[in-house]
């Protein structure tokens, strides 16, 4: 019987797709599908709840929020990235800041969960790229900085494994070894070099295991447990509350990141720091705070991400 209907259902949305076909269909009449409610984009139901696109506009235009709170510190990060152009770590750098676009508009739209769940991955990228940078600027030879960009090599094609004495250094009493690099290891590494201090290396795990809730079988961080989630799972709803949380979660890790670049932009390249790009993007950074009382609206959520503006007067 399922089938059957199935079938008929098919049928139906196959002869409407024919007959508008027929037509030419403009880009509006596409993102408000009438043959497949799934993809209207802009349909909508009860307050603040409909398609993605219907939940963006809306927020924007009862003044609930702008995308100049996610949109804004991923052109500064990409402003501030450029002189980085030449470090082992830029094609990870970049796609941290492709992952960032992702997960922002995601969560613009009303997928919090989905927004959430590229935020690791970004972590993990960067403290990636900070473990091959540091290789290669402390090798002792140039034998051993070919050896090192090889190795990056071999990690951009998935075939990097972390070296066995490596790897007893960090974990001495571990028999069985990881060959791949993830966050456990990237940031016990960086606690033994000293790069990082172990109240940095806490913030992060705890940052990464309040992600992995969004990631994981937690019940509890899944959208449909809301009393507001709608019905229909190809609708979306606003969230003040969750909103809230998720664009704070995603500028603490911004952060992390703005703050590594600006550090690595005054250390290896401090030429670089009057550059037209860095400026710009340490510019916009300053006058977020001035941006928020112009519009009368919050555009900062985290107070790390404040308190990292605040540096840099």
């Amino acid at each position: 019987m399922w089938d059957e209907n199935r079938k008929q259902g098919s049928s139906t949305l196959t002869k409407k797709a024919t007959q508008k076909n027929k037509h030419e269909v403009s880009v509006r009449e596409c993102l408000r599908c009438s043959v497949v409610p799934c993809v209207d984009f802009y349909s909508s139901g009860r307050k603040l709840e409909g398609g993605e696109l219907y939940i963006l506009r809306m927020m924007i235009k009862k003044n609930l929020h702008t995308p100049c709170e996610v949109g804004g510190l991923i052109y500064s990060l990409c402003k501030l990235s450029e002189p980085l152009t030449k470090l082992l770590s830029y094609p990870l750098f970049i796609q941290c800041i492709r992952d960032l676009k992702a997960s922002a508009f995601l969560l613009l739209c009303g997928h919090y969960r989905s927004s959430m769940q590229i935020l690791r991955p970004v972590i993990e990228n960067y403290l990636a790229g900070v473990y091959f940078d540091n290789k290669l600027v402390s090798a002792q030879s140039e034998e051993e900085r070919k050896s090192i960009q090889e190795d990056f090599e071999r990690f951009c094609d998935g075939k990097y494994e972390i070296p066995e004495e490596e790897y007893l250094e960090i974990y001495p009493k571990q028999k069985k070894r990881k060959k791949l690099l993830d966050h456990n290891f990237l940031l016990r590494w960086m606690i033994n070099k000293k790069l990082v201090s172990g109240k940095t290396k806490d913030k992060l795990e705890k940052r990464i295991g309040l992600l992995n809730r969004y990631l994981h079988p937690h019940f509890p961080f899944t959208e449909i447990t809301k009393p507001s989630c709608p019905e229909c799972p190809a609708l979306v709803n606003y969230d003040e509350e969750e909103y809230r949380h998720c664009v704070e979660l995603f500028q603490d890790v911004m952060t992390d990141l703005l703050s590594l670049i600006y550090t690595y932009v005054r250390s290896y390249f401090p030429d670089k720091l009057q550059s037209e790009e860095v400026k710009e993007a340490v510019t916009w950074l300053q006058e977020i705070e001035e941006m928020e009382k112009d519009i009368g609206m919050p555009i900062i959520y985290s107070k790390e991400l404040r308190n990292f503006i605040k540096t840099l007067s």
